[in-house]
């Protein structure tokens, strides 16, 4: 699959940047929506071939919970120097997102991604290398759900500069 959106692309009232995303949903065809118990993850292989900035190549992002919120507990960021950075948000409120550098791989190479969540904690893993993290306790009444694609985190006026991403493989698998 090849997600493409230039600079001046379609945004949503949530947010200033465009996007081209595939969001989780239910083998019902509803709105995916799991608590945090058990184990939840999102496995992708990819490449990056256009990057303005940087794009979000995967999120856990909050459902239903209490407070209400429409922000990601976690967005997975791949930078044009080939950085790959785990910005962890720290409260549903949003506006305290915390980044940790997990990995690099050039732009234009293929590379591959497993975020999982179990109970209150996160691992990433690129390519085999894990990595674990807390997740805050202010989510723990939250549901969740995954989201994969090409968030483009640069917006401008062009129609023909923007961020492509190719997925060869994406995955999700809920288990308790």
């Amino acid at each position: 699959m090849t997600f493409w959106d230039p600079e001046k692309g379609v945004t949503t009232p949530n947010s200033k940047f465009p996007r081209s995303e595939l969001r989780e949903m239910t083998a019902a065809g509803a709105t995916a929506d799991w608590p945090t118990s058990g184990t939840n993850t999102l496995s992708a292989t990819l490449k990056a071939t256009e990057i303005p900035s940087h794009v979000c190549v995967g999120q856990i992002h909050v459902g239903t919970g209490t407070p209400s919120s429409v922000r990601p507990l976690l967005e997975l960021f791949y930078y044009a120097t080939g950085a790959i950075d785990l910005a962890i948000e720290q409260t549903p409120a949003g506006g305290n997102e915390v980044s940790h550098s997990v990995g690099k791989v050039a732009v234009g190479t293929q590379w591959s991604y497993e975020i999982d969540l179990s109970g209150s904690t996160i691992t990433m893993i690129i390519n085999g290398t894990p990595q674990m993290f807390p997740m805050p306790s202010s989510f723990a009444k939250e549901n969740m759900y995954f989201k994969a694609g090409d968030y483009d985190q640069s917006s401008g006026s062009s129609t023909t500069v923007g961020a492509k991403v190719q997925f060869y493989s994406l995955k999700v698998v809920h288990s308790p």
